[in-house]
């Protein structure tokens, strides 16, 4: 799945349901197209990574970071 001007976001496995094996999954990003301006999310096969679907979006996706912490102030 290496494109040139492709950037993933942090992957997240999904385990199949009832699955047997600890691989049995997909796995989920987020990836911005910097040449095309917009982002992707794409649904990889967890066992060797080959690419399931792709879903376009229309506009890019900002980077986020992994969690976000407000603590006890929020909105003061």
């Amino acid at each position: 799945m290496a494109q040139p001007g492709c950037y993933p976001g942090e992957p997240i496995f999904v385990p199949a349901p009832d699955a047997e094996h600890e691989d049995e999954g997909a796995v989920l990003s987020v990836v911005l197209d910097s040449h095309a301006g917009r982002s992707f999310l794409v649904v990889l096969d967890a066992r060797d990574l080959s690419e399931i679907a792709r879903a376009e979006l229309p506009h890019h996706l900002p980077f986020n970071f992994h969690a976000q912490f407000f603590g006890d102030r929020v909105g003061a």
